[in-house]
C-alpha cells in the first residue's frame, strides 16, 4: 500500500502562486525598506546620510542588473530552483546586513541581497504552455493600489 497522499493540483497551484506573490512582495519591500531608515543607519555607523545611501543604490543596481543574468540562467537550470535559491540568498544576505559593523561590508551585503532578490522577478512565470503566474502577482500589486485611497484612480484619469 502506498502511503503517499494524492495532492490536489488546484491547491498546489494556489500555494505556488501565494508563495510567488509573497516572494515578489518581499523582494520589492527589501528594495525600499532602507529608505526611511537611512538617517538612523547613518547615525549608527557614523557616516552621512548621503554615504549611507550607497547601500540603497547597491541593492537597486544589483536588483536591476542581475535580472538580466538570472532570466537565461533560470531557463537553463530551472525557474523554480532559481526562485528558491535567489530567495534564500536574499534572505541570508539581508540577515547578515544586520551584523555589519561598518558601511563597506553593509553595502556589499546589500548588493548581494539585491542579486538574490532579482531572481524572483524574471522567473515569476510558468512556461507559456501552462499559463502565467505573472498575472496573479500583478493583480496583488493592483489590489494594493486599489485598497489604498491615496492611490485610487479618479474618474478624470488622475491619480489621487
Amino acid at each position: 500500500m502506498n502511503s503517499a497522499t494524492p495532492t490536489d493540483p488546484g491547491a498546489t497551484a494556489a500555494r505556488a502562486i501565494l508563495l510567488l506573490v509573497l516572494a515578489s512582495f518581499v523582494g520589492a519591500a527589501n528594495l525600499r525598506v532602507c529608505d526611511a531608515l537611512l538617517p538612523q543607519i547613518a547615525a549608527e555607523l557614523g557616516v552621512t546620510v548621503g554615504s549611507a545611501a550607497r547601500m540603497v543604490t547597491a541593492f537597486a543596481v544589483a536588483y536591476g542588473v542581475c535580472q538580466i543574468v538570472v532570466g537565461p540562467l533560470g531557463n537553463a537550470r530551472g525557474k523554480l530552483l532559481m526562485v528558491v535559491l535567489g530567495s534564500l540568498w536574499a534572505g541570508i544576505a539581508t540577515i547578515v546586513c544586520a551584523a555589519m559593523p561598518s558601511l563597506a561590508p553593509l553595502v556589499l551585503f546589500r548588493f548581494l541581497a539585491g542579486a538574490g532578490a532579482a531572481a524572483v522577478i524574471p522567473l515569476d512565470r510558468l512556461d507559456r504552455r501552462r499559463g502565467s503566474l505573472r498575472a496573479p502577482a500583478s493583480a496583488a500589486g493592483t489590489l494594493h493600489l486599489r485598497s489604498n485611497p491615496r492611490h485610487r484612480l479618479r474618474p478624470g484619469g488622475e491619480w489621487g
